[in-house]
């Protein structure tokens, strides 16, 4: 079942909408539809419906409610439409009802609740959800109906059961819907041995019982509970090198400040950050937070800040310098050492990843996902950063797992790999010297190598007869006593295909930014210094909408600011976002004739690298999906197609390829 955690917050656009129905491995899939999404009218309430299956294209959708959802049950029914019932507790409406408890308690309600169960499956359900009910009124309801039950809470004799996520971890203590499985312990029954008697388990309502097998459940609880317990501690750790998922709701971010930090909190340097993420307020975070600083020399607390009481001070002290060596210790494997006292906001894309790593390692975890650790890192940072892995893993502090592509190598410490297709099928399991020998992967022909040969030979260097593009001659560019570029000095002409290349913190980004003019310091160079078209930054034919018009780009730092609206607070479909780059904006505008059949014309033949089911779908519908419901992989290819469709003069490809698989969505 598709399912929003908050399905009153849900819209009938929202990303989470989109998953293709073949993934699971079952015979169905329910969408629950948001709430505020019918019950207004009976046509919209339709139209609603007919559009969520669209988008989700699920078999059957669910919708909470009592008499009043019988019409449209009843239309939905001779549309063709598979409608699932939910009654007793309705989360989405419970403020309107009888409050966040157990529904039928009384005689009166009790029978209302069977009616209303009745009268739905007269109506067309093919199955009704019985949520925090009696167990007596469970058994009554599944009794007389001749569709099927699904019990959350509702006593063990519907036809299926359902426990909830929020119960199992313990998030919720009122109504619990989970205990009925622990009848088993309670009741003084033999459990397993590895089932910690002393758990301290919610009392069970008196509207549950068991289900068979009561021990299994347990076990299951047990561990997750364990599970959720690891988490909030800490001692799992999650580092994704991804866009935050769930990032709908802002707008665009200008990534270009990190050239330009004015503001205190940009100050802020790696080494006050980390120390902030273990609880410790030092040098500008404690000035910003107006906390005394533990790592002060000569701390007697007769300054502005001070401490309340002495032992504060002297565990905090403590607990400052032990992190501070356990900073200091980690940091050389990652070779961050000399970055720590660097502004966090100045370090590039792949020290930025390597500081993350850094992060989770100090905070003690047991146990820490990395997802794709080595993406956006140079070969010899990506050999220094398996050599730690290595030593971790076989220290055992803390175990590891790494979430890599297809084409990615697997390194020589890993002992054991689950391969996933690419519908989220499990198509391996085991130990890596069981599994069978990767098949290579078919990658286009092409290498540094080839660029250095064609480079020697004349090949791609441009037309000699042009004027430059882009002249740099002799520029430097220095942040205080740090170096980034040095007399750096070339010429791109017409036809010419440079590969810029170097190692983590080299200057590349920067020397980028001074490419596109996004760089502040760009507009104090000269003509002879920095050249864009045959003029200096600040001249009026390099204004920056004109600029924007002649260049395409693409970098992670866009991709991650690119803005990821809803469609219903003003996001951008895929032909949308594609389309913006005619202008080099990140909001709508409407596309004349020409431009509308050159998005056409890319949707047309990249199709199958942004949807899975590309076959069923036709280019346009492709296009009118929202951007931010595509996956990271497929979004990057949309923000690559934007950085084409002008056919721009120049065109920038920082890093492009990140987050893509061999094999596309």
């Amino acid at each position: 079942m598709i399912h929003h955690a908050k399905t009153v917050r849900a819209s009938i656009h929202a990303p989470e909408l989109q998953y293709d129905a073949r993934c699971p491995r079952a015979p169905l899939v329910i969408v629950d539809m948001p709430f505020g999404s019918y019950g207004v009218s009976l046509e919209e309430s339709v139209r609603h419906v007919m559009h969520v299956l669209k988008e989700t294209q699920a078999s059957a959708i669910k919708m909470e409610g009592s008499m009043e959802l019988v019409p449209l049950i009843e239309r939905l029914t001779t549309l063709g439409i598979d409608v699932m019932g939910h009654i007793g507790l309705q989360p989405q409406r419970f403020g309107d009802t009888s409050g966040f408890r157990v529904q039928g308690a009384t005689a009166h309600s009790a029978l209302s609740i069977l009616r209303t169960a009745q009268a739905l499956e007269a109506a067309g359900c093919f199955s009704i959800v019985l949520e925090c009910i009696p167990s007596k009124l469970g058994e009554a309801i599944s009794q007389r109906l001749d569709i099927p039950t699904i019990g959350i809470g509702a006593g063990p004799h519907t036809h299926g059961q359902v426990l909830v996520c929020t119960d199992i971890m313990g998030d919720l203590t009122s109504p619990s819907h989970v205990s009925a499985v622990l009848a088993g312990l309670e009741m003084g029954a033999s459990a397993p041995a590895h089932v910690p008697s002393e758990t301290p388990w919610p009392p069970m309502p008196k509207f549950v019982r068991t289900f068979a097998a009561s021990h299994i459940g347990s076990q299951r609880i047990v561990a997750l509970r364990r599970f959720a317990e690891a988490v909030r501690s800490q001692a799992v750790a999650y580092v994704p090198f991804e866009t935050p998922p769930r990032n709908f709701g802002g707008d665009f971010i200008d990534y270009t400040t990190r050239y330009g930090s004015i503001r205190d909190k940009d100050c802020v340097t790696l080494f006050e950050t980390l120390m902030e993420s273990r609880g410790v307020y030092t040098g500008l975070v404690a000035q910003l937070h107006m906390r005394p600083d533990p790592l002060q020399l000569h701390q007697d607390n007769t300054g502005l800040l001070k401490w309340n009481r002495s032992y504060e001070r002297e565990e905090t002290i403590r607990k400052a310098h032990a992190i501070c060596k356990h900073i200091q210790s980690t940091a050389p494997a990652l070779g961050l050492t000399s970055l720590l006292s660097r502004p966090l906001i100045s370090l590039s894309n792949g020290q930025m990843r390597r500081a993350r790593i850094l992060r989770a390692l100090i905070q003690g975890a047991e146990w820490v996902v990395l997802e794709d650790p080595f993406k956006g890192l140079d070969q010899p940072s990506r050999n220094e950063l398996t050599r730690l892995f290595g030593e971790l893993h076989a220290n055992r502090t803390p175990r590891l797992c790494l979430v890599l592509r297809e084409q990615d190598p697997v390194p020589s410490f890993i002992t054991h790999i689950l391969r996933v297709d690419e519908h989220g099928f499990v198509t391996q399991l085991g130990h890596k010297s069981e599994m069978p020998p990767e098949k290579d992967a078919e990658y286009a022909p092409g290498s540094y190598d080839i660029v250095r040969r064609n480079a020697e030979r004349g090949v791609y260097t441009g037309h000699r007869s042009s004027e430059p593009i882009v002249a740099m001659r002799h520029l430097s560019i220095k942040y205080e006593s740090s170096s980034i570029l040095h007399d750096v000095s070339l010429e791109l002409r017409p036809g010419a295909r440079m590969v810029l290349a170097g190692d983590n913190g080299s200057g590349k980004t920067t020397l980028l930014s001074l490419l596109l003019g996004d760089h502040p310091r760009s507009f104090a160079l000269s003509e002879h210094q920095l050249s864009l078209w045959g003029a200096a930054r600040d001249a009026p034919r390099n204004a920056h909408v004109l600029l924007q018009r002649r260049i395409g780009h693409m970098s992670p730092e866009l991709f991650h600011a690119f803005p990821r609206k809803s469609l219903e607070t003003g996001g951008l479909t895929v032909a949308d976002a594609i389309a913006s780059g005619f202008d080099g904006i990140f909001t709508y505008r409407r596309r004349n004739e020409e431009q509308h059949e050159r998005v056409a014309q890319l949707l047309h033949l990249f199709s199958p690298e942004l949807v899975l089911d590309s076959k069923s779908m036709s280019s346009e519908s492709v296009g009118d999906l929202p951007f931010a419901s595509l996956t990271h992989g497929s979004q990057a290819v949309v923000l690559f197609l934007r950085a084409l469709v002008h056919r721009p003069s120049m065109l920038v490809l920082d890093e492009a390829f990140q987050g893509m698989s061999v094999n596309g969505p």
